[in-house]
């Protein structure tokens, strides 16, 4: 086995060019008043639109589908990759004839109400198909805990399975239907989504979290401002929450709306633009847990997944718009240089959907394989833990300002006081090639452009799928076993970006790496079948 390392080691060199560095900083809005924060929420629907909506009795559904069953939903185990099961998914077909009572005449319209109820839910969502809507229907769905409005949804908010609507906290939420027509348009209720854990429950989460009002470092203060809890439905209708952090390209002059999360956190089967982010979750003061109504909150709405790497376990979305806060709002900095032990990080976080939290530690190893991943970056918190509901943090790198160098993907369960609580993060210098667009120049890539190949393997064999497994199991079977090989494997990752661009751009470079893999290929099988 060991006569291939000279090969591979003729790979890494091919590919051991100057890396020039990344980066950018962040970037910070200040805060604005509470009066208007409520303000902006008066664009979909007035209050005085709102009140007379709630003041008359409406049509109801009452679901039960899940009554009395929230103790033991909670208690079902959670995956190690951190991604917190909220709500529990159920399909429905209500159309709206069903649904909805007499309206409600307006001067040029019509308000068709309709009340959904699920017993015990702590908070909802609901599924519904818009693509029968006409020019001038608009579909709202309203909080009753301040109460809010939010909307309006129209046929071009349609999606081919439904369109999730924004989440509601409490057990009931009013859908409202705004039309010009003198008939009810047509839409159905399709799936609902019925919150087992209440946001700021205090359930299983560990009381050595650190309430981010505890911290004194006033630029950690603005950096968390920037920090979302990311709710994302299953295929399924199931509801699951993770973290997300803001990022800046400070080319522009505008900030656009984009958010760095993992990429388990929304798999390829859920379109991005059914996630909902939710923004300032935090409490007020170190010795409270006061955290504020959903309602209350500035909100975002998804709009579509930019570019995303299972294999990094990375991803970044466009949100449709970022409203600023009471905290102010900010898009962090980030850099794509080399990280070493040793090195301080922070992470900002969500944990089990309660208020942010904080954690502080250091980097333990720069670059690490853990199954599925490769090229991950372990570290150890010495302050404070991660729980479910942490996935997605972005890591940030206290000697460079707090800028991201990646997003939490996985790692064990936690204990308070344990010497061992350590997690890995993508790593984002590896992602960076695939978002250089987005986040540097003024210029974004257009919709149709191809997503840069991350793997020099996948862009020189891409009409080859069956070379392809042979090396990944030469990798997997093979290269795996040793330390040697490991360091191998971790290095050819390292190195995959800048390779990538040479073999795509330099025939030469790719018939060289084509050269070199394909014995490997020819041997995984031979060395494989002989054990």
């Amino acid at each position: 086995m060991f006569r291939y390392f000279p090969l591979l080691l003729a790979i890494l060199a091919i590919a051991a060019c100057a890396h020039a560095e990344h980066s950018a900083p962040g970037a910070y809005l200040p805060p604005i008043s509470i009066k208007d924060v409520q303000q902006s929420w008066d664009e979909p629907m007035t209050r005085q639109e709102l009140a007379r909506c709630l003041l008359f009795p409406a049509k109801t559904l009452t679901l039960t589908v899940f009554a009395g069953q929230n103790q033991s939903l909670k208690n079902r185990e959670q995956p190690e990759n951190k991604v917190l099961g909220i709500a529990e998914g159920f399909e429905v077909e209500y159309a709206g004839s069903e649904l909805f009572g007499p309206p409600l005449a307006e001067s040029a319209s019509y308000l068709y109400r309709a009340t959904v109820s699920s017993v015990d839910a702590q908070a909802l969502r609901f599924q519904v198909e818009l693509s029968g809507l006409q020019e001038g229907d608009e579909l709202y769905v309203i909080d009753p805990v301040l109460p809010r409005a939010f909307g309006p949804y129209t046929a071009d908010d349609a999606l081919e399975d439904g369109r999730w609507l924004a989440t509601t906290e409490g057990d009931w939420a009013m859908l409202v239907v705004r039309t010009p027509h003198d008939a009810l348009p047509s839409l159905r209720l399709t799936d609902v989504a019925h919150f087992y854990r209440g946001f700021g429950e205090f359930f299983k989460e560990l009381d050595c979290n650190i309430n981010i009002a505890c911290e004194s470092n006033s630029d950690i203060l603005d950096v968390a401002s920037g920090v979302g809890m990311l709710v994302v439905p299953s295929a399924g209708g199931d509801q699951g929450l993770c973290t997300c952090t803001l990022v800046n390209n400070a080319d522009t002059p505008a900030l656009e709306p984009y958010v760095l999360t993992s990429n388990h956190c929304v798999p390829q089967v859920v379109s991005a633009s059914e996630v909902d982010v939710i923004w300032d979750y935090r409490a007020t003061a170190c010795d409270t847990a006061d955290p504020p109504a959903l309602s209350s909150l500035p909100r975002s709405a998804g709009m579509v997944t930019l570019s995303t790497n299972s294999d990094l376990d990375i991803t970044l979305m466009e949100l449709e718009s970022v409203p600023n806060g009471t905290f102010g709002r900010f898009y962090a900095g980030w850099t794509d240089r080399a990280v070493s032990a040793g090195e301080a990080i922070t992470g900002i976080h969500h944990p089990q959907a309660m208020h942010m939290r904080i954690s502080h530690g250091d980097i333990l190893r720069s670059s690490v394989a853990a199954y599925p991943y490769y090229n991950q970056i372990e570290v150890l918190w010495s302050e404070g833990v991660t729980e479910p509901g942490s996935s997605g943090l972005g890591l940030l790198l206290d000697a460079d300002g707090f800028r991201i160098i990646g997003t939490l993907s996985n790692g064990p369960l936690h204990v308070c006081g344990g010497s061992s609580n350590t997690d890995r993060f993508s790593a984002f210098r590896l992602f960076f090639p695939r978002v250089e667009g987005w986040l540097t120049g003024t210029e974004k890539p257009g919709p149709d452009e191809p997503e840069e190949e991350l793997c020099p393997a996948e862009y020189v064999y891409k009409n080859e799928p069956e070379i392809l497994e042979r090396l990944r199991a030469f990798r997997d079977g093979v290269l795996s076993r040793t330390r040697l090989g490991r360091w191998l494997v971790e290095a050819y990752y390292d190195m995959a970006p800048s390779l990538a661009k040479r073999v795509q751009n330099d025939p030469e470079a790719a018939a060289a790496f084509r050269e070199l893999t394909l014995p490997l290929a020819g041997a995984s099988q031979s060395l494989l079948s002989s054990e």
